[in-house]
């Protein structure tokens, strides 16, 4: 086996496993691309699309794990570089983002590869490059750091966002379904922020992002039924009251408990 296999979490190269996750995706729907600005139950998309207009510059755009993503059409239209690819392993999530793009009028250059053994038409070829849950489903983060920044031009910058599961997600994730939660390395900010040094990368933000987010428990539920999933839409209910206040009154300060996200910005070395 080689060292790129030896550090993955389980299944996290099965393209079975993958393809299962994009075979209930909705790639026709129109996205209302300016919604995250004015309601507020999108509040944390609005967090992140902020830091990425923070961040971004000028230049290509490149989302790894992009599998049938809002994330990346929602970057085309809101920032418009003047290149922007998504590179996914699975072939169902490429298919899924390509007519995505179609429906809502974007063009975005779909990519059907592995991370680990690229294109070579892709290295050092981008300004930006996003990752959205992707970097902590590995072992050893700065060895697959060290991958996804080979796409990067020198001086170019990383946005890496993981689920927290160090606080209290992690926990509910191990007992409603450790199986989602085995396939996750469950990094604090400060291992993350480590992770970026090891590979290399000069980090230029790094904090928890959110004051809660009890929606991202969602993958943990295969039916809408139980008691488990019954206190989850309870505690998605708090996270909405709590948005509504955040974006009408007053943000709420960040925590390692019950912060859903960990963002770092990085920059590639020149």
């Amino acid at each position: 086996m080689d060292a790129k296999n030896k550090q993955e979490k389980p299944g996290i190269r099965n393209k079975n496993y993958w393809d299962s996750i994009y075979t209930n995706g909705n790639s026709s729907e129109l996205l209302s691309l300016d919604e995250y600005k004015k309601d507020y139950k999108q509040y944390c998309d609005k967090l992140i699309m902020d830091k990425i207009i923070e961040f971004y510059g000028e230049g290509s755009v490149l989302e790894i794990g992009a599998g049938n993503s809002d994330w990346i059409i929602r970057v085309f239209n809101e920032l418009k570089p003047p290149h922007c690819a998504g590179l996914d392993y699975s072939e169902e999530g490429c298919r899924l983002l390509e007519e995505k793009s179609k429906a809502n009028g974007v063009n975005i250059n779909v990519v059907h590869a592995d991370m680990f053994s690229p294109p070579v038409g892709l290295i050092e070829k981008f300004n930006f490059v996003m990752s959205f849950g992707v970097v902590e489903h590995f072992k050893d983060l700065a060895e697959v750091l060290g991958i996804v920044s080979q796409f990067s031009k020198p001086g170019g910058l990383i946005f890496s966002i993981i689920p927290n599961m160090a606080g209290v997600y992690g926990v509910l994730t191990r007992l409603w379904n450790k199986e989602i939660y085995d396939i996750h390395v469950p990094h604090d900010l400060p291992s993350f922020i480590d992770g970026h040094h090891v590979a290399g990368l000069d980090v230029l933000w790094a904090d928890y992002l959110g004051s809660s987010n009890f929606s991202v428990l969602s993958s943990c539920f295969k039916e809408q039924k139980g008691f488990n999933f019954f206190i989850y839409k309870q505690l998605t209910r708090i996270s909405k009251v709590l948005w509504f206040f955040e974006s009408h009154i007053k943000e709420l300060p960040v925590s390692k408990a019950f912060s859903p996200y960990i963002l770092i910005v990085s920059r590639v070395p020149e």
